[in-house]
């Protein structure tokens, strides 16, 4: 058995200033169709027609479940905004 020495590491812990580092909440991590529509805001079956479109391209989960992130949620926005009759 070898003596080896042990490092230990502190955290500490600091409130950030207000402000600091705040992102809105649609830029924090993908979404789910649920969220994700709500934030555009848009039906569900509208956030899926958009993916069949190639308008939005969310990631999928293990489960097969589309993970919408800022990006797609921008993309259907602008989308809807020139094309107000594909809702």
């Amino acid at each position: 058995m070898t003596n080896e020495a042990k490092e230990t590491h502190t955290l500490e812990v600091v409130d950030p200033a207000p402000g600091a580092g705040a992102t809105a909440p649609d830029e924090l991590k993908d979404q789910g169709t649920s969220a994700a529509a709500r934030q555009v805001p848009c039906a569900e079956n509208t956030m899926r027609m958009l993916e069949r479109r190639k308008v939005v391209r969310p990631i999928r989960d293990s489960g097969g479940r589309r993970l919408f992130g800022p990006s797609d949620i921008r993309a259907a926005r602008e989308y809807l905004k020139r094309n107000p009759a594909a809702t």
